[in-house]
């Protein structure tokens, strides 16, 4: 069978049976993004009512418009004229050429309590399809972003589902298909002083030499502490221990208002 028609069918298959979780074609409001800025990396976004897309600063850093893919849940490209970001809330906003009809509305804060559950669709390990995650709020979190400023603080909601690579970005959702938040970060089970030996890790260029190829054929000279690194970030990714996080909508709105997105 074709690739595209496998890539449609299978689109049309997971439409069809997702029921409740797709009650407002929650599905066709999220988008698979691509950035080639940062070594093809991948990640989610969704459309809101106004015609722009939300997504982290992290799936889009470094990038122009022209280096950002967005593909909709049934294979179309979209090209995006502006992006604005802050990396501090790791927020971002996408501003497509095409006029996008739809788009998920916000909860209202009030409604946002421990105990509901609520899901997300993404794109995570570059799957060409949208999966479902489902969880339930499991509390909240004043994250620091950087320590030496404490007083520059983001709020975040705290989620007991499966969150991994390919999920950033993606939309927060409660059961009125409303947003509640954005996908922002999984728990990673590494300490401070593992984590800084992974980069020292990948900072040792010394060695013998492994030659890497990506995805899209481009090749990197790698050394011996480069490819062990290389290697234990792989099974750090994959690692789930059911705990995520992302953004409130109260931090969404502060965004949006700032950057004159009307209506919120």
């Amino acid at each position: 069978m074709d690739k595209t028609l496998i890539y449609h069918y299978q689109q049309k298959m997971t439409i069809e049976k997702s029921g409740v979780y797709n009650k407002n074609n929650e599905i066709r409001n999220v988008f698979e993004i691509t950035n080639q800025a940062d070594n093809w990396s991948h990640g989610s976004g969704f459309l809101i009512k106004g015609g722009v897309i939300l997504t982290n600063w992290h799936v889009v850093k470094y990038a122009e418009p022209e280096q950002i893919k967005v593909k909709t849940s049934d294979g179309f490209e979209k090209d995006i004229k502006f992006i604005v970001s802050d990396s501090v809330k790791d927020l971002a906003i996408l501003t497509p050429y095409a006029s996008l009809k739809g788009g998920f509305e916000f909860e209202s804060e009030d409604s946002i309590l421990v105990g509901n559950q609520i899901y997300s669709w993404g794109f995570p390990f570059q799957y060409s399809t949208a999966l479902l995650t489902v969880g339930y709020i499991s509390g909240f979190r004043i994250y620091i972003p950087n320590r030496a400023n404490p007083r520059n603080t983001v709020k975040h909601i705290v989620f007991n589902g499966a969150f991994n690579p390919g999920n950033s970005g993606g939309p927060m959702v409660d059961a009125k298909g409303r947003i509640v938040g954005i996908v922002q970060s999984k728990a990673i089970p590494l300490s401070d002083a593992a984590t800084a030996a992974l980069a020292a890790l990948d900072a040792n260029t010394s060695g013998f030499t492994y030659i890497k190829t990506d995805n899209k054929g481009n090749k990197k000279n790698l050394s011996e502490a480069q490819v062990v690194a290389l290697v234990l970030k792989s099974y750090q990714n994959i690692a789930q221990v059911m705990i995520g996080e992302g953004v409130t909508i109260d931090e969404i709105k502060k965004f949006l208002r700032k950057n004159l997105i009307t209506g919120y």
